[in-house]
């Protein structure tokens, strides 16, 4: 690899560490919602032990059609139920 490569590489490295943060908190991390959850926010807080949201909060997720997405994590984690 080159030397861009391994600058990019510790660059993904650093912010997927960021966000699976509240994932390695030991006690437990609690997410509130209001209103729009979008993008890396979803990733965020399907780090997190509990999400508690208002009736007004809606999801979204952008789905690449032109390049290739890396974060499935939200997408694997993501439970949606409705009461």
């Amino acid at each position: 690899m080159g030397r861009k490569a391994w600058a990019l590489k510790k660059e993904i490295l650093r912010l997927q560490a960021a966000v699976t943060a509240p994932e390695l908190c030991p006690q437990p991390v609690i997410a509130a919602v209001h209103n729009g959850c979008i993008g890396g926010g979803i990733d965020i807080i399907s780090a997190c032990d509990i999400r508690l949201c208002s009736t007004d909060a809606y999801f979204t997720v952008k789905v690449c059609s032109d390049v290739f997405c890396a974060c499935v994590t939200a997408m694997c984690e993501l439970v949606l139920c409705k009461h």
